[in-house]
């Protein structure tokens, strides 16, 4: 039997584009992919967030039981919604609960977003109430088996990350950087594809392509020489990647 789980603060994030990074308070850090939804109590909120890919659309729901109006605790008994079921049955008291998107839930996520600049308060009242309702349908075995990372790893990773993309007409060893930053390379590959949700060689990939794309909308650089900048030997090849 389930122990009794009483949380004063829930509180729901839909990652819809991006990815979002939540630092806890033993020091670890893990993410929440596009296209994913969370669930936190008290006990195991994040302490602080960002967005490792600079761009983040989502939306979050809090609930802090002890300011609820009397109003919604009652429609709340109605329906039902047990907010301690909720905390028990997905392991609020020990961990993040991270899941992917079950349609029924990402429909009502897709008019949340819809919904932004159109509809008045009272319309994301009744649904909050609706997403409540959802999570208390939940059950633990939905959840994903989760990765948590140590926050050194996770800044290590990212100054190795910084090394690359300032250095992109070079060829950079990995497993030299990696070996610098005392960092074990099968791990720097995990968090690194954790954090961009890509590998290394495939997000630098993106990354110089996107840039070339920029340059070549500002017209202002020839094609050979954003070739060198990006680390290609010559025109050819560089077309051939693009």
């Amino acid at each position: 039997k389930l122990k009794k789980f009483n949380p004063d603060i829930i509180q729901i994030t839909h990652c819809q584009t991006g990815r979002y990074e939540c630092e806890f308070a033993n020091h670890t850090v893990s993410y929440l992919p596009e296209g994913y939804f969370s669930v936190a109590a008290t006990e195991h909120l994040p302490v602080s967030f960002s967005f490792p890919l600079r761009k983040y659309y989502g939306v979050s729901l809090v609930i802090d039981r002890q300011v609820l109006s009397d109003a919604t605790r009652r429609m709340m008994q109605t329906i039902p919604i047990d907010l301690d079921k909720i905390g028990t049955t997905l392991g609020l008291e020990t961990r993040w609960y991270v899941s992917d998107t079950p349609p029924q839930l990402q429909h009502l996520f897709s008019e949340l977003y819809t919904a932004v600049d159109t509809e008045p308060i009272g319309y994301f009242k009744i649904k909050a109430i609706e997403l409540l309702y959802h999570m208390d349908q939940l059950t633990q075995i939905n959840g994903c088996d989760l990765k948590y990372f140590d926050k050194k790893q996770i800044q290590t990773t990212k100054a190795i990350r910084e090394y690359l993309i300032s250095h992109l007409d070079e060829k950079v060893s990995l497993e030299q950087l990696a070996k610098e930053a005392h960092l074990n390379l099968s791990i720097f590959h995990l968090v690194f594809s954790h954090i961009y949700g890509d590998t290394p060689y495939a997000y630098l990939k993106k990354y110089k392509m996107n840039l070339a794309a920029q340059w070549l909308s500002e017209n202002k650089m020839k094609i050979g020489d954003i070739a060198l900048e990006l680390g290609y030997s010559n025109a050819s090849k560089f077309a051939k990647a693009f």
